[in-house]
């Protein structure tokens, strides 16, 4: 999985940064949160967006843009709409 930056905790009175880890990026709430080096475990992840949410908060998939239209719409957060696909049938004309 590939990392989405890097955080870096820092001592105000060191040289230097006590360590640097690498984050990833929950496609549902968009929040950056620690992955644990080597250690292969990733909180949570969505098989319908394909990739890392941050926990059992995110699980519900309704993805980051989802839940901005929501708000700009006056909806729940977890709104997420239905979509219907309809096949189309040609028209039959008479002879």
């Amino acid at each position: 999985m590939l990392e989405a930056g890097r955080i870096q905790i820092l001592d105000p009175g060191a040289d230097r940064p006590l360590a640097e880890l690498p984050t990833l990026q929950c496609v549902h709430c968009g929040r950056h949160f620690h992955l644990r080096p080597g250690s292969g475990r990733v909180r949570g992840y969505c098989a319908r967006c394909n990739g890392p949410i941050c926990g059992p908060g995110c699980a519900e998939c309704v993805p980051a843009e989802q839940q901005i239209e929501n708000l700009e719409a006056g909806r729940p957060l977890h709104f997420r709409p239905v979509r219907v696909a309809v096949q189309r049938f040609p028209l039959h004309t008479r002879g």
